[in-house]
């Protein structure tokens, strides 16, 4: 929701249903959604109905984070097929793509990245 771009905005659920019983019912789904989130108790769920929620949501242009250049970059050198290797008794997940290797070791919270 805007990582790539380095957005400190929130993104905001938003619609524009032109049924105010669709309209209403989208409404009372969210409050529904969020009554049991702690971080709104006391608050007002954004009503996705509102121009402001979307206006709050909508990305501010700005330089794309260079990490995220070079990994779209990179995924549009490698080849598409992949190889995923899994231990779940080691919580370690190896992910491989032509010559590019992730290692995501969950039990240590340690990822390894290689090229090459």
């Amino acid at each position: 929701m805007g990582e790539e771009w380095l957005e400190t905005a929130p993104f905001q659920f938003f619609t524009d249903h032109v049924d105010p019983a669709i309209a209403e019912a989208t409404r009372e789904g969210r409050r529904r959604e969020f009554a049991d989130f702690t971080s709104f108790s006391g608050e007002e769920v954004p009503d996705p109905q509102e121009l402001e929620t979307f206006l709050r949501s909508k990305l501010r242009p700005r330089e794309p984070d260079p990490l995220y250049r070079a990994l779209l970059a990179l995924r549009r050198e490698l080849p598409r097929e992949l190889e995923a290797e899994a231990d779940e008794d080691a919580k370690v997940l190896r992910l491989r793509r032509g010559g590019a290797t992730l290692v995501a070791d969950f039990g240590n919270r340690h990822v390894e990245f290689s090229t090459g």
